[in-house]
């Protein structure tokens, strides 16, 4: 995620929490926080988006040590389940894309075998 998109998602989350000590806060403000941006008839996938910054946000503070070790306010809280977005044959590389990945991946010996057991097992990243 872009930082500016970040940043959007953790001043919804201090206009929506308002002023409370990090150690105030619970798994229910992030559920509260997930309902109301539900309410609002965002997309789940925004939604998800915004949780995923809160909890990073919290696990950096951690990290850092600004907020005490093993701090997990949102451990009980569900993460949100996204239906898998279908394959479809336009999302594969042509032929021609795969013959210039082929291609610029010659000069380099282990990205030319990299590229080539991908392209044989046809591995796709999730």
């Amino acid at each position: 995620m872009l930082h500016r998109e970040v940043k959007r998602h953790l001043q919804r989350w201090c206009d929506r929490v308002g002023e409370f000590e990090a150690l105030a806060i619970t798994g229910a403000d992030l559920e509260v926080f997930q309902e109301t941006l539900i309410a609002d008839a965002h997309a789940l996938m925004y939604v998800k988006k915004h949780i995923t910054s809160v909890r990073a946000m919290f696990n950096k503070g951690v990290k850092m040590g600004w907020l005490p070790s093993g701090f997990q306010p949102f451990a009980t809280v569900e993460s949100i389940r996204l239906d898998p977005k279908p394959l479809l044959e336009g999302d594969l590389p042509t032929d021609a894309e795969v013959k210039a990945l082929f291609l610029a991946a010659k000069p380099k010996p282990m990205l030319h075998a990299i590229v080539s057991v991908y392209h044989a097992t046809q591995c796709r990243k999730p």
